[in-house]
């Protein structure tokens, strides 16, 4: 007996005989209402898990990590730079006529100031052409701010009464120069110090022991410079710059001072789950640190607007002159600061 050719079509076969059961269903309903029902219940699951599969894809790329703090207690740390500065940057015992003549401009540049201000509040007091004049003179001398900032500013070797590390004594010649806004500063265990120091104990008489004279009664900050009297001090990296005008403690004349370390590392994830790039380079710096980074960009910034670069900042531009720091650097340095960091951190 012959067979019969069947009227279904290839897409009725597969949605009767298929084992996702939704198609099955709608297909072999009796009546309309069933049909709808299961055809509603069918394409609900399918949107749910289209919502949840797209949910995954989404999560997925969105490269999120765990971050995982560890808290190590090792017997020995590797001991840090220590970079100190006096409040006074320049000494009056070692000013002469002319200098001495100059120091109300030297005293009221301070960075994030308004220089002009201090021009305008100087000329109440002071000449400023006849001020132009010796500086002019001195120039035809080899008068710079960074030859003159060393040799009258604050002196290791002058000051510096005793220097203990881990009992042993030390000496000017274990600390680097390094110019900051107060001037000079000195670090101990610095990047030119090839030898890596280790910390294996804690406590009174271990790390790093300094008795300094501040000189006090050579002091010549007026109202417009820094009114504090002492040290300041920074430890950090010592493959970083120290930031001393935003980092630090101060220390007042005639007191002790302790100070306890701890170490942080951090390891930042590259792309594309963070933000950090590992073949970043600093043109000054042997190591990227975000010290060395603001100092570049913003000597930058400063060379391109004043013309010049700041003392202590990295670069090889010709130094500025006083009134360029008066009427250019001091004013743009505090903006610039601020907009870089934001910047650096965002």
């Amino acid at each position: 007996m012959a067979t019969q050719p069947s009227n279904r079509s290839l897409e009725f076969d597969f949605a009767t005989t298929t084992t996702m059961h939704g198609l099955s269903r709608i297909a072999n309903s009796q009546s309309k209402a069933l049909t709808t029902a299961w055809a509603v219940g069918t394409l609900l699951c399918i949107g749910v898990c289209a919502w949840q599969i797209s949910l995954r894809f989404v999560d997925f790329f969105e490269f999120k990590v765990n971050t995982e703090i560890l808290i190590v207690h090792n017997s020995s740390l590797e001991f840090p730079a220590v970079t100190i500065c006096n409040f006074n940057r320049y000494r009056s015992s070692e000013l002469d006529e002319d200098t001495e003549a100059l120091l109300p401009l030297f005293a009221g540049s301070m960075y994030g100031s308004d220089g002009n201000a201090t021009l305008e509040y100087l000329a109440n007091y002071v000449n400023i052409s006849d001020l132009r004049l010796i500086l002019d003179r001195l120039h035809s001398k080899g008068f710079t701010i960074e030859t003159f900032t060393r040799d009258t500013g604050f002196s290791l070797n002058r000051s510096m009464i005793h220097c203990y590390f881990n009992g042993q004594t030390c000496s000017e010649q274990n600390f680097t120069h390094v110019f900051t806004i107060y001037g000079n500063c000195y670090t101990f265990n610095g990047p030119s110090q090839g030898e890596h120091l280790t910390q294996t104990m804690a406590g009174f008489g271990n790390g790093l022991n300094l008795v300094i004279d501040v000189d006090q009664y050579t002091y010549t900050e007026s109202i417009s410079g820094h009114l504090e009297a002492g040290i300041k001090f920074l430890t950090h990296s010592k493959h970083e710059p120290p930031l001393m005008a935003s980092q630090g403690y101060a220390v007042q004349p005639g007191t002790k001072a302790f100070a306890s370390i701890s170490q942080i590392q951090s390891f930042n994830l590259p792309k594309p789950w963070g933000d950090c790039d590992s073949d970043t380079r600093l043109d000054y710096y042997d190591s990227y640190t975000m010290s060395g980074c603001t100092l570049e960009r913003l000597s930058k910034v400063i060379k391109n607007i004043c013309l010049c670069r700041p003392i202590g900042f990295p670069g090889n531009e010709t130094v500025c002159d006083i009134f360029s720091m008066l009427r250019c650097v001091d004013p743009l340095i505090g903006i610039a600061m601020y907009i870089l960091i934001f910047t650096i951190r965002s």
